[in-house]
Formats: structure tokens, sequence, C-alpha cells
């Protein structure tokens, strides 16, 4: 009978400790799984961020650098003002090109982008040719225009322009918002004279 009291075993309190810190790291390695899942959506988000911008901005760049007679104007397509940039240049036949901010803030009729419109004839603009430039996963939430040297002549200094982005993602689910300002100067290649 003596064998049979001190048989070997696990008490009851031996027993809830140990299903306690099971419990715990359990818990534990549930939450750091759902934060690197959650850091990794967040960085998804930035770099859909950063790549959409950076190409809408290289093409604006490309386009400026061999255009001339640059102008800041407001715009009215869809009952919107906004600040936009009017320039010539040639690409695919078209001699004047438009870029404008198309805020909604969020009231949401959606854009918050850039949009490029074509010129119809000489001065008007073609707002059905209005195309959202940004993606549709990136709010513009700021598009600033700044020009320099725009007066025609030897002294005019390289006419130059400057633009000026903040962006954030649509989707703000994944923790702070990812907001990112952007800016570049673009120099006109070819001298207006």
């Amino acid at each position: 009978m003596e064998s049979f009291r001190s048989s070997d075993g696990f008490t009851l309190l031996e027993m809830v400790i140990s299903i306690g810190l099971f419990s715990v790291l359990v818990i534990a390695s549930i939450g750091i799984t759902l934060g690197v899942s959650n850091a990794q959506l967040k960085a998804a988000s930035l770099q859909v961020i950063q790549d959409n911008v950076r190409f809408s901005l290289e093409l604006i760049t490309k386009e400026l650098r061999t255009g001339s007679n640059y102008k800041s104007v407001a715009l009215s397509c869809s009952g919107i003002i906004g600040s936009g940039l009017q320039f010539t240049g040639v690409n695919q036949g078209v001699l004047q090109e438009r870029y404008y901010y198309h805020g909604d803030t969020d009231g949401d009729g959606v854009p918050d982008a850039i949009m490029r419109v074509a010129m119809g004839s000489p001065g008007s603009i073609d707002c059905g040719s209005a195309r959202q430039f940004t993606a549709e996963e990136v709010i513009v939430e700021k598009f600033w225009i700044g020009i320099e040297g725009a007066a025609r002549g030897a002294a005019d200094g390289q006419p130059r322009v400057t633009l000026s982005f903040r962006v954030k993602a649509r989707e703000a689910r994944f923790g702070p918002e990812t907001v990112m300002a952007l800016q570049t100067t673009v120099t006109q290649r070819l001298r207006d004279l």
C-alpha cells in the first residue's frame, strides 16, 4: 500500500499552474503574430503609396522637362476648383497639358487625387477627358505648385517648377495613418528664347 501512495503524478495545484503558464505563452505568441501581421500590412501600404506617387511624379517631371510655357492655373471640372499646372509639351501629339488637384476631402465623391486633363480647342478645357492620374489607393491631401523664371527671354533664368505632394493611404485601419510628403523641382531642358 505504501507504494500506491507515493506514486508519481501531478497535483491539482501543479496542473493549474502549468495550464496558466501555457495559456500566457499562447496568448503572448498570438499577440506577437498579430502585431507582426499588422506591421507587414502597414509596410505594404507604405510601399503602395511610395510606388504610386513616385510613378506619378516621374511621369509629370518627364513631361515638364521637355515642356515650356509653365502656368499655375485654377481649374474647375466636376464643380470642384483645384490648383493646377498648364504647360506646352509634346506627348503623343497633345500640345497643351494640365495637371490639377481634384480635392474632395472627404465628402466622399472620392477623388482626392491629381487629375490629368487634355486641352480642347485653343484655350478651352475638355473636362470629359479628365482622368485620375494618381492611384485609387492613395489620397492626395495637398498638391502645391511653384513656378520660377516663367517670363520668357534671355534674362529669365532657367524656368523651373516645384511640385509638392502630401499623400496618405486610403485605408488607415492598420494603426497610425501612413502619411508622406514629397517635393521635387524640375528645370526645363530647353531654354525659352
